[in-house]
């Protein structure tokens, strides 16, 4: 018998570091409480009657889709995540999980090198995927990196790598 059931297809693996993967396990739980206060919310607006005029009914139905479609995509990712750290015995190269110290047009800037997924720039967290990031992989302590920005080279000097 044919098993055309495609749960048993190869998954879209997620490389994501550990804190990633706790922080996103993190925003699943307080999305999951937070389903209930929507469900609260919907059934409020319920009581109130008219449901085609009523915004409270209209903005918690337009509430418990977007938290719904967030939780799904969560489930999705941490289904399909695996933890990979940097090996913290090679600090001469760069690798997915490393952070890294470079200089670029005399400022020193410290990134961490992390999946799509937890990418935040704010905090220096650049995803692997990213022109940066998919440069600084694979390089060598001391090395020097160029990015090609609409014609203008900007070179990145790897200082340190943890």
């Amino acid at each position: 018998m044919e098993d055309t059931n495609n749960s048993n297809s190869v998954k879209n693996i997620i490389y994501m570091t550990k804190s990633g993967l706790d922080a996103l396990t993190d925003e699943l739980a307080e999305r999951l409480e937070l389903r209930e206060k929507i469900l609260n919310d919907i059934d409020e607006a319920r009581r109130q009657g008219d449901l085609s005029e009523n915004s409270q009914y209209t903005s918690a139905k337009e509430n418990q889709s977007m938290n719904e479609s967030r939780i799904a995509e969560l489930n999705e990712i941490i289904r399909n995540a695996i933890v990979s750290e940097s090996d913290n015995d090679n600090s001469d190269v760069v690798q997915f999980g490393s952070i890294v110290e470079v200089e670029v047009n005399g400022s020193v800037l410290k990134l961490e090198i992390v999946s799509e997924h937890e990418s935040d720039l704010t905090q220096g967290k650049i995803s692997d995927k990213s022109p940066i990031g998919s440069i600084l992989l694979g390089a060598k302590l001391n090395s020097t990196v160029k990015l090609d920005v609409d014609g203008k080279i900007i070179e990145y000097k790897i200082k340190k790598i943890e």
